[in-house]
């Protein structure tokens, strides 16, 4: 089946709009539900269940991951955290960090640096939004922190993320937790915001200091709950005074932008199907039936091309989707080149994967026809395939 037929039936079923709770059939029938700010739609493609909540940015629209708790370790439902975020909807996050509970990728909220992520090995995709949601972007990450005083200048390598290693100064936040924190002897700075919005990006003194001429000193812990407090480790740090004035610069990668979340592979880039049968080789350790690659359930968010195209007036689309999977006979999962075509229909420009398979989980806080689950506030609209799961994270839709 060609993808104009396919598409021409997906438009095609998609044209009830049901608002009562209604028991689930065996097999889910098309729903379309318009509850500002967003649209959801409930249909079957080819043979799989897909969920789809699309919206346009504004800055009365916050689309943004939510940890699960206040610090890296916590775990709770999607639906959980949309209720605690007090958004409309939700889908789960992003993947984690192995042998820890922080986010694998880089992650920001609202400003505030909550972990630089993997970048060092496996940078991920990131999904980068405008303050005010009217731009979005969707690529590798970039993220640039540089300390600045009167006298010395450096960047930081890491946040919430890696031990200082060599020249590289890393930074961390009470976000770590348990999870991560500073472990290893160097020069250590803790600094105190002391002016400038509440983002990493501002103005700080250094509070306390612990340096030598080689750098061997125990490291400082970041104070619990001053979650905008910043301890900075690494030989870079002996530049530094104690009680002096601190400036904080931050790049990430594009104007404005003031959220970032992400996941891996990029599926749509730029209109084309990137999504890939595996990386780098297809063999028999790496090939398409491995476990990443082969049919799972699905979680990905996409934008349309009015999101980072050069006319102001074209407005910026989001979407999070869902593809339920391992329940023959309901829906069985989706490749990521498949998925990537079922992007590309559903109008992306753009898109990345986030996590999936036992984790794929789509609520919303107003029940309606497509409810498979209804939740302690609303319902989920998918079959989570081992029921909901407990996350690090859920990207959350709500009024700003």
């Amino acid at each position: 089946m060609n993808a104009r037929i396919r598409r021409a039936l997906v438009l095609g079923l998609c044209t009830a709009g049901l608002a009562a709770v209604l028991p689930a059939p065996p097999v889910a029938a098309s729903v379309t539900v318009v509850r500002p700010p967003y649209t959801f739609r409930a249909f079957r493609w080819e043979d799989q269940q897909v969920r789809v909540l699309t919206f346009v940015g504004s800055p009365a629209v916050s689309i943004r991951m939510r940890l699960a708790g206040k610090t890296f370790g916590s775990r709770r439902t999607t639906s959980r955290i949309g209720t605690r975020a007090d958004g409309v909807a939700a889908v789960n996050g992003g993947f984690v960090a192995s042998g820890t509970g922080a986010p694998r990728h880089l992650t920001v909220v609202g400003g505030e640096i909550i972990t630089s992520g993997a970048l060092w090995t496996q940078p991920g995709v990131a999904l980068s939004i405008s303050r005010d949601g009217s731009r979005a972007w969707i690529g590798r990450p970039r993220l640039r922190v540089e300390v600045r005083t009167s006298t010395t200048a450096f960047e930081v390598a890491s946040w919430n993320a890696r031990q200082p290693w060599r020249s590289n100064a890393a930074a961390f936040t009470a976000r770590g937790g348990d999870e991560i924190v500073p472990t290893v002897d160097s020069c250590w700075a803790l600094l105190e915001p002391v002016s400038g919005v509440r983002t990493a990006a501002r103005t700080y003194r250094v509070a306390a200091l612990r340096t030598s001429a080689d750098c061997d000193r125990p490291p400082i812990r970041p104070p619990s709950g001053r979650f905008h407090w910043v301890v900075v480790g690494g030989r870079p740090v002996a530049g530094l005074a104690l009680g002096e004035l601190v400036a904080m610069e931050v790049d990430l990668g594009h104007p404005g932008v003031t959220d970032v979340f992400g996941g891996l592979p990029q599926l749509v880039d730029d209109g084309v199907n990137v999504g890939p049968a595996c990386f780098s080789t297809c063999g028999p350790k790496h090939g398409p039936d491995r476990p990443f690659y082969a049919r799972n359930p699905r979680t990905a968010g996409g934008t349309a091309m009015g999101c980072s195209d050069e006319d102001p007036l074209t407005p910026c689309r989001f979407l999070l989707v869902t593809v339920d999977g391992r329940q023959p006979g309901w829906s069985t999962g989706l490749r990521f080149p498949d998925l990537g075509e079922l992007m590309l229909e559903l109008g992306a420009w753009n898109a990345v994967n986030l996590d999936g398979g036992g984790s794929t989980t789509m609520w919303v806080r107003d029940r309606n026809a497509a409810c498979e689950v209804r939740t302690e506030v609303g319902c989920l609209v998918n079959r989570p395939p081992y029921g909901e799961r407990a996350i690090i994270d859920a990207v959350v839709l709500g009024w700003s």
